[in-house]
C-alpha cells in the first residue's frame, strides 16, 4: 500500500490538510506569470471574460468560435459552458433571452451574454495587475 493511502486511511484530515497545501504551492509555482498579482492569472475565465466584454451580447456559440480562434484555454464546448455557468453563478457575467422584432422572448433560442458591474470591475483589476 502507497503511503499517501496509507495517510488517508489513518488520518482523513491530515489528507485535506496536503491537499489544500499542494494546490496553494502549485499555485505559487506553475499558475503563470500574473498569479502573484490580485491572485488571478491569465487563464481561460479571465481570457472568456475580456471576450464577453468585448464582443457584448454573443451567444455560446459565437463565444466558443472566438474563444477557439483566440487560443483561449478552453478544451471544449462542455468546459467552456462550465466556466460561463460558474462566472454566472458569481455574478461576473449574466444572460440575457432572445427576442423577436415585437420584444417577445423567443423560446428554444440562444442566450446572449453579458458582463455585470462586478465582472467589469473583475476584469479590469486583471488588466491592470498584468499591465495591459
Amino acid at each position: 500500500m502507497s503511503g499517501l493511502l496509507l495517510l488517508i486511511r489513518r488520518c482523513p484530515a491530515k489528507h485535506a490538510t496536503f491537499t489544500s497545501n499542494a494546490t496553494r504551492a502549485w499555485t505559487r509555482t506553475m499558475a503563470g506569470p500574473n498569479t502573484k498579482h490580485y491572485n488571478v492569472s491569465d487563464g481561460p475565465m479571465a481570457q472568456l471574460l475580456r471576450i464577453v466584454r468585448d464582443g457584448e451580447g454573443l451567444t455560446v456559440s459565437q463565444l466558443y468560435e472566438r474563444a477557439t480562434s483566440d487560443g483561449v484555454g478552453v478544451h471544449s464546448r462542455r468546459h467552456m459552458k462550465g466556466l460561463l455557468q460558474w462566472m454566472k453563478k458569481i455574478g461576473r457575467v449574466r444572460t440575457v433571452p432572445a427576442r423577436n422584432a415585437q420584444g417577445k422572448i423567443i423560446r428554444g433560442k440562444n442566450h446572449s451574454f453579458h458582463l455585470t458591474e462586478v465582472g467589469e470591475t473583475h476584469i479590469a483589476k486583471i488588466d491592470e495587475a498584468a499591465g495591459r
